[in-house]
């Protein structure tokens, strides 16, 4: 075929090589579209396979934020309904124990003064005597004071373990508060029967009016406390 090829006229052999130039071109072209399309497709597979990747990624670490957040609107619900009923508890206690203190102790004592005074006598025996029943009777009541106080503390112990920093220096304030505020009544009660007899009005008041003023402490301690308390609660 060659042979015929190089036979032939020098115009016949341009147009043979021609042919053969562009068919080879065209081919080359071909092979070269096939080769791009293959790389292609590979790119696109490999870019369609690493969408995928990042989707289920996303995917996976969208549903692990979830569940975390899930999870701390648990914990956070959790620590409220903890907070909230202790701190409701507390409150009702506090609230059960100076009305009992007011109540009980004033109403008592009332009664204490007046057995006192039928008891009190022109005699110094029945004096000591009214004197001496007086006194027990007064520590007796006080120690009733105390158990509750110590009761109360109790709950403020549960307390300290979840409250914030400023709720529990409040709450050692109003224990303090407190403690001041039995130790002042029972002076005064200790003094009773001694300026009762002696009649010294003055020095009653006087008693009186320092354990009002302890008492008006005790209840700004209060208010402080409740309003840090639902401070707290609303931040959770």
């Amino acid at each position: 075929m060659i042979d015929q090829i190089s036979n032939l006229p020098d115009i016949y052999k341009g147009i043979f090589t021609g042919i053969g130039g562009s068919l080879i071109a065209t081919i080359g072209v071909y092979i070269n579209e096939k080769s791009k399309q293959r790389t292609l497709k590979k790119d696109n597979k490999k870019l369609v396979e690493e969408t995928e990747k990042i989707k289920a990624e996303f995917t996976s670490k969208l549903e692990e934020l979830k569940k975390d957040h899930q999870l701390e609107i648990s914990r956070r619900k959790y620590q409220y309904e903890g907070k909230k009923d202790s701190y409701v508890s507390f409150f009702k206690m506090l609230d059960t124990f100076t009305a009992d203190q007011n109540i009980k102790s004033q109403d008592k004592l009332k009664n204490l003064i007046h057995e006192f005074n039928r008891n009190f006598g022109d005699s110094v025996s029945s004096q000591k005597k009214a004197s001496l029943v007086f006194s027990k009777k007064i520590n007796t009541l006080t120690i009733k004071s105390y158990e509750e106080f110590i009761k109360l503390k109790q709950e403020t112990n549960v307390i300290k373990l979840m409250a914030s920093d400023a709720v529990i220096e409040h709450l050692l304030l109003l224990e303090l508060g407190y403690e001041n505020l039995m130790n002042e009544s029972d002076k005064m009660m200790s003094a009773l029967p001694k300026l009762i007899m002696l009649g010294n009005e003055a020095r009653m008041n006087e008693l009186k009016e320092e354990i009002e003023i302890k008492g008006r402490v005790i209840n700004n301690i209060k208010d402080e406390l409740n309003s840090l308390m639902r401070q707290e609660l609303n931040e959770i």
